[in-house]
């Protein structure tokens, strides 16, 4: 787990590797994660999945931090089998929201070769991820249980981060 700050942290558990965003994405992070990034495609074995956990406070990034998300956007076509969005949330605007990144997501899947869907419970999402990966790999409980870990962590962030 790597803790970039308040807002942003990254965790790699076997062949995922897993975002959580707070409520604001900047330029400066995104680059840091998309550093991590790089390491993970480089060192891990395909097939490879990524994971993005998004506060329902998030706020949508500046343009500075959009062009940021596109360079990282790059490293992961072609290196990654899957991408799932993890919008926290209940009720009418959350739903909203991820209907939204459903549809970004859906324009930005017609030109790329990583298969991308947004979600709104970590489970159906970890479960989608593990049907994009070999038998052998689809170990959905213990990729739920290594999120839900770092997540827990990420939500009392005040306390861990200082």
């Amino acid at each position: 787990m790597t803790v970039i700050s308040a807002e942003c942290w990254v965790a790699q558990w076997e062949s995922t590797l897993m975002q959580f965003w707070g409520a604001r994405t900047d330029a400066e992070c995104v680059a840091k994660v998309a550093q991590l990034a790089r390491a993970f495609v480089d060192g891990q074995p395909e097939p490879r999945v990524g994971l993005v956990y998004l506060e329902a406070d998030s706020r949508p990034p500046d343009a500075a931090a959009r062009a940021e998300l596109a360079k990282l956007t790059l490293i992961f076509e072609g290196r990654l089998a899957a991408l799932a969005y993890v919008y926290a949330g209940t009720g009418f605007k959350a739903a909203a929201i991820r209907s939204v990144m459903a549809a970004a997501t859906m324009m930005n899947a017609i030109t790329s070769s990583v298969a991308m869907r947004t979600f709104g419970a970590t489970g159906e999402a970890c479960e989608w991820l593990a049907l994009r990966l070999p038998f052998e790999a689809q170990r959905t409980r213990p990729r739920i249980e290594a999120f839900d870990d770092v997540l827990g962590r990420f939500q009392g962030r005040a306390w861990y981060t200082g």
